[in-house]
């Protein structure tokens, strides 16, 4: 449940989600294990799941596996919509769900220095001085739809995770 992750947050100080790695199938999984852990339901998670084995068919070395990647995708074309469809799921669908559920005085992204190191971490008053309010769902910086809630320094959707300037 959301409250059990938000009270994990808030004792330990900091969640790590994944680290040391920028590969598509890394990331998609280690957010897959936090949703199935915590009980957590995003709308897209049936998405998720079903890019999981296109990301880890991609990201193979094995020769065996890059075959059935090109011939599950014949063209180039095909190749690179998928590869920007998983990139979508995961800069965008990913990233907006667990930074609208990080908990008032967090923010969820990369550690700062570590690109590689994704998780809910203590917003920083430094950091809130230099980072003007944005809205998570629409990205408007400096002010909040009207469907969104302002929280801290960043603005997240309301439940029904809608925009009202989209």
């Amino acid at each position: 449940m959301k409250k059990d992750l938000i009270n994990a947050i808030k004792q330990a100080g900091s969640l790590e989600v994944s680290h040391a790695t920028l590969r598509d199938s890394d990331l998609i999984e280690a957010h897959i294990a936090i949703v199935r852990e915590y009980k957590l339901r995003p709308r897209c998670f049936a998405e998720w799941k079903s890019a999981l084995p296109d990301a880890k068919l991609e990201d193979s070395f094995r020769k065996s596996d890059r075959e059935r990647w090109e011939k599950k995708y014949p063209t180039a074309l095909a190749r690179v919509q998928r590869l920007e469809y998983i990139s979508h799921l995961i800069n965008e669908e990913i990233m907006e769900y667990f930074s609208g559920i990080a908990p008032k005085g967090y923010y969820y992204g990369t550690l700062e220095g570590d690109a590689s190191c994704f998780g809910f971490w203590k917003i920083e008053e430094e950091m809130t001085m230099s980072m003007p309010p944005m809205c998570y769902s629409c990205q408007n910086i400096g002010k909040a739809c009207e469907n969104c809630l302002a929280s801290g320094t960043n603005y997240k959707p309301k439940e029904d995770n809608k925009c009202s300037t989209k």
